[in-house]
């Protein structure tokens, strides 16, 4: 999905997304690094040092005891402003939520959420997530793409947060530094 020029809210797709563009701006070694970790405190610990608006992410989460679980991203450290990427298992759907991405990310008041069908076997959500600056891309498990952007009012809105509703084990997370394709 590509949304247009205009402020339109992001449209589903059901035909293969493209795959994803290969990280050529990525800069040295990942920032964070995890491997089965079943405490999203602990995780988040460990994020919380990331402050960067051009990022590379590969997430892949397994939820047993929760129906909605996903990242945070464009995050400010008290979550004032932040934008989800999220699966829902009870409706098999993975969804944007920008109802607070920002104050001026938008001629709308409220961006809202949308949702997209996507079934995952077992569960398990696989992100690959390319932040750079106002654009956010993301790709579930080689089914769906989101492409949107948003405009964080805060400067401070360049942090990171996983979230569930019940318990969850972060399969894999890697989270690179991007050089911007926008400046040099």
């Amino acid at each position: 999905m590509r949304p247009s020029t205009s402020n339109s809210p992001p449209t589903s797709s059901s035909a293969t997304p493209p795959a994803p563009p290969r990280a050529h701006g990525r800069r040295e070694g990942p920032l964070v690094t995890l491997t089965n970790q079943n405490d999203l405190s602990a995780a988040n610990q460990q994020l919380s040092g990331v402050h960067c608006d051009t990022l590379h992410i590969q997430l892949e989460m397994s939820a047993s005891a929760a129906s909605r679980y996903g990242i945070k991203v464009r995050r400010s450290p008290a979550g004032e402003e932040e934008t989800l990427l999220s699966y829902n298992k009870n409706d098999k759907t993975f969804c944007v939520d920008r109802t607070r991405s920002g104050a001026i990310s938008s001629l709308f008041a409220d961006l809202g959420v949308q949702c997209g069908p996507v079934a995952l076997a077992d569960d398990v959500l696989t992100l690959d997530l390319f932040l750079d600056k106002s654009m956010v891309e993301a790709y579930a498990g080689d089914h769906k793409s989101i492409t949107t952007r948003v405009y964080p009012a805060r400067a401070d809105s360049i942090g990171l947060a996983l979230f569930a509703d019940g318990t969850v084990t972060v399969k894999s997370l890697k989270v690179w530094a991007m050089k911007s394709a926008f400046t040099d």
